[in-house]
């Protein structure tokens, strides 16, 4: 391995401790801002609704009619009509108008004693051809996206959008926080992000009109992704490799007991308006822990800032009293030295460039980097296999969430509630899993099994409903599980050079995912009864296939360059199973070119012997 891989051996004795708690503290914080995306089964539920024609009688006076008589003739008078059908279907049935019959029905009342304003304020004029006025059951929400706005009959394409929003939002923020991460640093992500999030969300909350809140939910969206991707890559760049997967799976606990939460208060308050306030809070938590945050070592060492990375390995030992061995001692003066300096002598003031040179010569420098990157045939099926599997996840992670409604129409916050307390649970269990098995088993396995649950939920009969609930339970919390391994996977398969940009592309395929997800399961399900379930296990079914195209990085330390990439392949074929490479990393031999590097340094080799070395 390269150099700057002692960085992990470093870590290693440093430890976890205290100086990492508020790392990982905003990290799970950043993970219950996703319970925006789960909110939408709350905020946009469908409510049962009846469209009816300005002059059609409110609920009251049909009710009172329907229980006297179905037909009756009386004597015409200025106040009244004749009754000539009372429809037996249910008042709220979720139907628009047929605009194309000219029949009509038509009942008996007395408008000057009964008029529609005084007897039920529930009705709503909604400017629709096929729904002109329209009626809620409000028994089981007291408002949401959809009967706030009226998203039925000739809106009905409109609902989704809430959702999709957020997606769009959050593909825009990977493509920005990639560069801007890896320009400004994994803090300053999470600052932006922050700052520029939370008015947008209390936006969402309190604007009147449709289109604000899809705009405000773009923005929402995209400053989620920066903070989510800037705390994720900022943890696992600062966590020893011995405690990365347990690390890794641990932080998405937050996200679960978040639904849990999210349920309770969902129960009780039945406002659309009110969830969103909700879900501004890890919004709000998040912005005071950039005060406690420290840089990443491996961000500052690559951006010519040794001199920091350094002090803050030192810094860090010191906090959680774990010296740094002697034997670190030249890894470390070597780091200092890696510090970029402004030119003092008048010689190189004037060999600089001017800045537009500099810049074009940096942006080519850039294109021939990231040619080398597509030109490696390792690197290549990282690039294309993982943000494939992040698609995949999403779709099996997300629709099962966001199907709530069509699953169930009179327990949403049992459900919900069910699968945060689940999730956490399969979040727990995947880490021992994680450490014996390895990353692709726990995916292509979770993938795999979660869509034969799915497909045996689809043909238990009616009547099995806790079957039913079994089946789907046991499906989430095995897509659960190989949702948040395939997060920190991420993270150990591309190089820290490419890191933030890599998982970028990988996070904004999975919000195209989620702009697929409520298609299938609002507009589709209501057509086809099976999408929700066909999508769900062929995404599962994939993602068991292209998972073994990537290497096993169980117990290995995170490539820092292209080459550690290419040596990490030879590794995987030289060997069998993920637990070959040495659990103790402080005796890991120096790689083929690190030798080279020594025996071209007269300085490097007078410490060599004071290197740690395998036993």
């Amino acid at each position: 391995m390269s150099g700057d891989d002692c960085i992990d051996e470093v870590l290693s004795v440093v430890g976890c401790g205290w100086w990492l708690s508020p790392i990982f503290m905003a990290t799970a914080i950043a993970n219950a801002i996703t319970i925006q995306r789960a909110a939408t089964t709350f905020i946009t539920a469908p409510l049962p609704f009846r469209c009816s024609s300005p002059d059609d009688l409110p609920r009251l006076a049909y009710t009172v009619l329907a229980d006297s008589t179905t037909n009756t003739s009386t004597n015409n008078t200025s106040n009244s009509t004749t009754i000539t059908e009372v429809d037996s279907t249910p008042w709220y049935n979720s139907k628009c108008l047929d605009t194309t019959s000219s029949s009509t029905h038509t009942l008996t009342v007395d408008f000057i004693s009964l008029s529609s304003s005084s007897v039920d304020p529930g009705r709503h004029s909604t400017g629709l051809l096929s729904c002109p006025v329209i009626e809620y059951d409000r028994s089981l929400f007291i408002s949401s996206i959809f009967s706030e706005f009226h998203l039925v009959c000739e809106r009905t394409s409109l609902r989704p959008l809430y959702q999709q929003m957020l997606a769009m939002g959050g593909i825009l923020g990977s493509w920005i926080v990639g560069p801007l991460a890896d320009l400004l640093g994994r803090k300053r992500g999470i600052l932006v992000g922050g700052l520029l999030g939370l008015p947008a969300c209390l936006g969402v909350a309190l604007a009147p009109w449709y289109p604000v809140v899809m705009l405000l939910r773009l923005v929402v969206g995209g400053c989620n992704r920066m903070i989510i991707i800037s705390c994720t890559v900022l943890l696992m760049e600062t966590t020893p490799p011995k405690y990365r997967s347990v690390v890794g799976i641990f932080m998405g606990i937050p996200y679960g007991l978040s639904l849990v939460v999210f349920a309770i208060s969902g129960y009780f308050v039945r406002e659309w308006r009110y969830l969103q306030l909700i879900c501004v809070l890890p919004v709000c938590l998040i912005l005071p822990f950039y005060l406690t945050l420290n840089e990443s070592p491996r961000w500052l060492a690559q951006h010519g800032r040794g001199k920091e990375a350094a002090e803050l390995l030192v810094r860090a030992s010191e906090y959680n009293r774990s010296p740094i061995p002697g034997t670190f001692k030249p890894f470390l003066d070597k780091l200092r030295k890696q510090s970029q300096e402004p030119p003092t002598s008048p010689q190189e003031v004037q060999g600089q460039q001017s800045p537009k040179e500099a810049a074009s010569k940096r942006l080519v420098e850039k294109m021939k980097a990231m040619c080398q990157y597509f030109r490696s045939p390792a690197m290549l099926v990282i690039m294309l296999v993982t943000p494939l599997m992040w698609f995949l996840v999403n779709i099996i992670f997300f629709a099962i969430t966001l199907n709530a409604n069509n699953f169930t129409s009179t327990s949403p916050f049992f459900y919900v509630g069910l699968l945060g307390a689940l999730q956490a649970i399969a979040y727990l269990a995947t880490i021992p899993a994680n450490h014996k098995l390895g990353r692709r088993k726990i995916i292509g396995g979770g993938g795999f099994l979660s869509a034969v649950f799915i497909l045996l939920d689809m043909v238990v009969p009616p009547d099995m409903s806790w079957l039913r609930w079994v089946f789907v339970m046991a499906a989430f919390c095995l897509g659960s599980g190989a949702y948040q391994t395939i997060t920190m996977y991420t993270s150990e398969l591309f190089p820290t050079s490419i890191r933030v940009r890599g998982t970028a592309v990988c996070v904004s395929m999975a919000d195209v995912g989620c702009v697929i997800v409520p298609v299938v399961t609002d507009v589709l399900a209501q057509k086809v009864w099976w999408s929700p379930g066909v999508t769900i296990a062929g995404s599962g079914f994939l993602l068991s296939l292209v998972v073994s195209l990537l290497p096993e990085t169980n117990l290995k330390p995170m490539p820092e360059s292209l080459q550690d990439v290419e040596d990490r392949i030879k590794t995987n074929n030289s060997s069998t199973t993920p637990h070959s490479f040495p659990k103790n990393l402080h005796s890991t031999s120096p790689s083929t070119k690190e030798q080279l590097a020594e025996r071209e340094s007269s300085k490097e080799e007078k410490h060599k012997e004071n290197r740690p070395r395998s036993n």
